[in-house]
């Protein structure tokens, strides 16, 4: 899974939809990088989205993409919110 996932992120900064920090950092509600962890929501991480509104869909946390209500039928394939 690793593997899968430097590949994806490395492309991610290839094509400058995402940049990557030296060392993992944290991030506060609003994207801003943070140096104490209780200001910030969720893992550090070294890689950043500079532009998330471009991308469909990243899954680093491991959860189920929930294909509940995705409005697929008979092999059509359909996009949705994360709210269904």
């Amino acid at each position: 899974m690793q593997e899968i996932y430097d590949k994806i992120y490395s492309q991610l900064v290839e094509v400058g939809l995402a940049v990557q920090h030296p060392e993992p950092v944290w991030h506060d509600k609003d994207g801003n990088v943070v140096d104490e962890e209780h200001l910030a929501v969720g893992l550090k991480s070294r890689f950043e989205l500079i532009h998330p509104d471009w991308l469909i869909f990243v899954d680093e946390v491991g959860f189920n993409t929930s294909q509940t209500k995705d409005g697929q039928v008979g092999g059509e394939k359909f996009l949705c919110t994360a709210d269904g």
